[in-house]
């Protein structure tokens, strides 16, 4: 059998005004070249990796199935997709799907959390445009992202749709095999899955999103206990929702695919969606203020505090230049502080004085006036490099390897911190960004990262504690302050007396 493997993966945060443009996906900065891909650069770029994709590549070795890159595409989170820019991916990976077809099945890389100009649910646009084309009878698999805003839209649209269950994102590639797997027994006639999604109006706050910590452990241990207790079960996913995309089907998912029991997979998604809004509180937890996070002391800790720059999340679509963190720094005469900012201005700067130079610069706060202001620091350039990195430990988040930041400068304050500074917007969620220009950052007091979940897998092996820290931004902890006008109403927390059953 054949299998075809395409889609677009973005994680879209409407606050941000920095559209998705043809631009941003050319320089993308999560990926070794640009973000639209076809064919075999597919398996070239991400083959190697730990992402959907990847698990895909690896049902290629499975008994009687052939896996075909046709395209997929995929960049930094950031604004809405302009329509031309949706329009053209999809044009070029269907006009190719139809060039080397016919194909058995289909498997779908989506995220989500998509949004186009014109589509709010631009994953269930996507998922209608490649139904259109196969036709109805074609098996198609879907993997999404544990923090999408899943529509039953996108459920419906596809024959199998898993989750990954893991955040920070560690079993993506795991999960696209299985996805994979599935599709080839659906094909074989051994399966004929069905599915059922509950959508509660509840969103979960960020902070409490990390699969490994309560209220998401237990609940995700529910979902696989049913899953091994239960015949006929195939497999049961959490959506935890992603708060930054204003759309009308925001919010936690379970989802539920059953062997041909279409009653039984509408009972195991209710089951834990009841269980899911038992929990509701548990969903809204709240992070450290600046003020507090920037006077922390390290002690005798054997590594140091890692402060989580919660409105500054680069993976929620943030510019990455926040300086709240930093003006706390400075007024509160910290040294021994580690902290990275995406600054092309500071950048030129740093270039123009050299290696060795002294600078004087009004660092961040620069991209869209929502993260804070300049902050002026003075120190000398310690390092200039390429930006360009690769993860070399496999704790990476949802398993990235290729990273570039653009040309980056190293510069040392004189008030005893260290400033990264980035051409590109590169998220901070590799140890080796730092290890590749010379800096040891289990030898700071303080390090800065710009995420929440997606620094902790990596950060987590140096730090003796990790700190929330609740920063004002369009990834804010406080998903309040934001001002949704399209999200369903009454939810919760928005309306904290809202009911549901």
């Amino acid at each position: 059998m054949r299998l075809a493997v395409l889609g677009i993966m973005h994680e879209t945060n409407t606050f941000s005004n920095v559209p998705t443009d043809d631009r941003v996906f050319e320089e993308s900065t999560i990926g070794n070249g640009p973000g639209i891909l076809l064919g075999d650069r597919v398996w070239e770029v991400w083959g190697d990796s730990g992402i959907t994709v990847a698990g895909y590549k690896d049902a290629d070795a499975e008994p009687g199935v052939q896996v075909v890159p046709v395209g997929w595409a995929t960049t930094n989170t950031g604004g809405k997709l302009p329509t031309s820019t949706f329009d053209r991916i999809v044009a070029g990976q269907l006009a190719r799907l139809e060039a080397e077809g016919p194909f058995d099945g289909i498997l779908l890389g989506q995220h989500g959390a998509m949004v186009v100009e014109g589509y709010p649910d631009g994953d269930a646009e996507f998922i209608r445009r490649v139904r259109a084309a196969v036709g109805p009878r074609v098996p198609i698999g879907n993997v999404m992202d544990t923090h999408g805003n899943v529509s039953p839209a996108q459920v419906h649209g596809v024959d199998v749709t898993l989750l990954w269950r893991t955040n920070p994102h560690m079993d993506c590639r795991d999960r696209g095999l299985q996805c994979a797997r599935l599709i080839a027994q659906t094909i074989r006639g051994e399966i004929q899955p069905v599915q059922a999604i509950v959508n509660p109006p509840l969103v979960a706050n960020i902070l409490a999103q990390n699969t490994a910590d309560e209220p998401m452990r237990g609940l995700l241990a529910q979902a696989l206990e049913l899953t091994a207790a239960t015949p006929g079960l195939l497999d049961a996913s959490i959506g935890e929702g992603f708060p930054y995309g204003d759309v009308p089907h925001m919010g936690m998912a379970l989802v539920a695919v059953a062997d041909r029991d279409i009653s039984l997979a509408e009972r195991v998604a209710r089951t834990l969606a009841r269980r899911t809004w038992e929990l509701r509180e548990a969903f809204d937890p709240r992070g450290v203020s600046v003020a507090d996070a920037v006077r922390l002391e390290r002690g005798d800790a054997a590594g140091p505090i890692v402060l989580l720059d919660c409105g500054d999340n680069m993976g929620a679509g943030t510019p990455g230049d926040s300086t709240f963190i930093l003006d706390g720094l400075l007024r509160e005469r910290r040294t021994g502080w580690l902290l990275t900012v995406h600054d092309p201005e500071a950048v030129l700067a740093c270039v123009a004085a050299g290696v060795g130079g002294n600078v004087q610069l009004m660092v961040g706060g620069k991209i869209d006036g929502l993260h804070g202001t300049p902050q002026p620091i003075t120190g000398r350039v310690r390092t200039l490099a390429d930006g360009k990195f690769k993860a070399h430990d496999a704790r990476v988040h949802a398993g990235h390897k290729e990273f570039d930041g653009g040309t980056t400068a190293v510069v040392q304050t004189d008030g005893g911190g260290t400033v990264v500074l980035t051409t590109l917007p590169v998220m901070t969620m590799s140890l080796d960004q730092h290890y590749s220009i010379g800096i040891n950052p289990a030898r700071f007091d303080l390090v800065v990262t710009k995420g929440v979940m997606s620094p902790q897998p990596a950060y987590g092996v140096i730090a003796s504690r990790m700190v929330y820290v609740d920063t004002p931004g369009i990834s804010t902890a406080n998903p309040r302050f934001l001002g949704h006008q399209h999200r369903r109403r009454p939810m919760f927390p928005f309306e904290q007396d809202t009911e549901w059953s």
